[in-house]
């Protein structure tokens, strides 16, 4: 899975801020609500993560009970929409909707605000970005 710094031990924070070359990765914050929302409930089996999210609309949104689609069962849905986006977007910006690493802010996985980020490179101009660091 993902590690975010939170999954850390404090040496290992302090090792990796004061010794690696750290290089953040960002997108346009909408771009990257879009491809979320595709790829997490339109056009991929959900994870758990999503299903975690899917049974939170269900509940909050439609007032209706969880659903008992599972991870397998979820391969099948595959193509449909599973929640509408706006149903997504009012998850995402809802503090008491369950984390996900995918739509949560960047603020809450990279701290760029305490870690000193050596590069930043955006994705959509990351042909552009990228080649410095890489050297």
């Amino acid at each position: 899975g993902i590690v975010t710094v939170k999954d850390l031990t404090t040496e290992e924070i302090i090792d990796i801020v004061s010794t690696y070359f750290k290089v953040m990765i960002v997108r346009h914050p909408i771009e990257r609500i879009f491809s979320a929302y595709r790829d997490k409930f339109v056009y991929s089996p959900m994870g758990q993560g999503s299903l975690d999210g899917y049974n939170y609309v269900l509940q909050k949104y439609r007032n209706i009970p969880p659903s008992t689609i599972s991870t397998d069962t979820s391969r099948n849905m595959s193509g449909e929409v599973k929640i509408s986006l706006d149903e997504f977007v009012r998850m995402v910006v809802d503090p008491d909707a369950p984390f996900n690493v995918h739509w949560d802010q960047y603020v809450t996985n990279c701290n760029p605000c305490v870690i000193k980020y050596d590069y930043i490179i955006r994705s959509e101009t990351n042909s552009w970005d990228a080649p410095p660091v890489m050297q």
